[in-house]
């Protein structure tokens, strides 16, 4: 989950908690560098993640990924992705881009009262939006990148270009708006 997402899954979350279990999957790291490197042991990798469920204030269960990321993998590549998991263990609904909080909302309701109902297995379908999370995830951009360290905005910039680095960081200036309640812990 980006940064960007977390506000919203935050509000879920107290809203849902009591009906729906959450589940952080720790994968990899998204922005490598000196402070947060690529995971080269599983021992590395637990305490990243325990950093970052600290750092982003995560009062959920976060699971995490093997070596080789083998939840990665099954789930799909991409690394933002969330999904609604119902009662049997099948896949309800999938988001590629998590950072949707109204669509997150609409579908866990509709997904308690279909199995309410007795519907097993509840198919949700799948959402591929990608302007409305990559707006939110933009706005945490430095938050994000400064977690690895200057190699992470290196790396960023090098792969993405300097327009794309450039926008990224602009839109970080606009985290109070686009993302109000997100007060990440540095």
């Amino acid at each position: 989950m980006t940064a960007g997402a977390r506000p919203g899954f935050l509000n879920l979350y107290q809203d849902f908690k009591d009906r729906v279990e959450f589940v952080s999957v720790y994968v990899r790291e998204a922005h490598p560098g000196e402070r947060y490197p690529h995971h080269t042991s599983d021992e590395q990798k637990m305490r990243h993640a325990r950093d970052w469920a600290g750092q982003d204030q995560i009062p959920w269960t976060t699971a995490v990924d093997t070596l080789e990321g083998a939840a990665h993998g099954a789930y799909g590549p991409l690394p933002n992705s969330a999904y609604l998991v119902d009662r049997t263990g099948r896949v309800a609904f999938r988001a590629l881009w998590a950072g949707q909080e109204g669509l997150f909302r609409d579908k866990m309701e509709e997904l308690l009262k279909r199995e309410a109902k007795g519907e097993d297995p509840v198919n949700l379908g799948q959402q591929e939006n990608f302007l409305i999370p990559f707006i939110h995830g933009a706005a945490e951009f430095d938050h994000a990148v400064e977690r690895g360290g200057e190699k992470a905005k290196e790396d960023f910039r090098r792969e993405m270009g300097n327009v794309v680095y450039g926008m990224e960081k602009l839109m970080s200036k606009l985290q109070p708006v686009i993302n109000p309640g997100n007060n990440p812990i540095e």
